[in-house]
């Protein structure tokens, strides 16, 4: 008898938790926030906490040798890739300030495109941003944010769009409280002069 009693207060309490997880659940999703959505078309300035303007002022994307060629001194920028499976989309943004901001971090930005999220290159940053390390940097120039695309992370259709630039991609600056984006607008390919 003493055994049933155990066994049917084990169950009374796992009912019980369950049930206060699924309360709790529901209640969550009944009264959250849902995050405001801005996006910025391009020609259109952005204001970071920090009081940094951000203008989009062009997007290009580049075979990985054409961009190896200009932005990394002709090294190769990431091994193992080929032209094939490798896009470099690099989007000029102007960068101003209505503030006394004299610390720029390196970004942590991502880029989102038919439905999948890629990393701005913020290891190299300076690499591709040298007047930042050079000190030649002044408020109102251009930076260089550099995105690697990847072919395995989109399906043959999506890769077809990216290389006829008939994807429609935004740079995420916040996700909440205001997910803020900038919309990049017309990307071209790289054409030499």
């Amino acid at each position: 008898m003493e055994r049933k009693s155990r066994n049917v207060w084990k169950w009374v309490f796992v009912i019980t938790a369950v049930a206060c997880v699924a309360v709790r659940i529901v209640w969550v999703n009944t009264h959250a926030r849902i995050p405001e959505n801005k996006i910025y078309a391009r020609g259109e300035s952005l204001v970071d906490k920090k009081g940094f303007i951000y203008t989009i002022e062009g997007a290009t994307l580049y075979y990985p040798s054409d961009f190896e060629r200009l932005y990394n001194n002709g090294e190769k920028y990431i091994k193992n890739r080929t032209e094939e499976d490798l896009r470099v989309l690099v989007v000029q943004i102007k960068l101003e300030s209505n503030g006394d901001n004299s610390s720029f971090d390196v970004p942590s930005n991502y880029l989102e495109g038919a439905e999948v999220l890629c990393m701005v290159d913020n290891d190299k940053f300076s690499d591709f941003n040298p007047s930042l390390v050079s000190g030649k940097f002044r408020l109102g120039d251009q930076l260089n944010y550099v995105f690697p695309i990847y072919k395995e992370n989109y399906p043959k259709r999506d890769w077809d769009r990216i290389n006829h630039l008939d994807v429609n991609y935004d740079i995420v600056f916040s996700t909440y409280p205001v997910r803020e984006c900038m919309d990049i607008g017309e990307v071209k390919w790289y054409e030499e002069k």
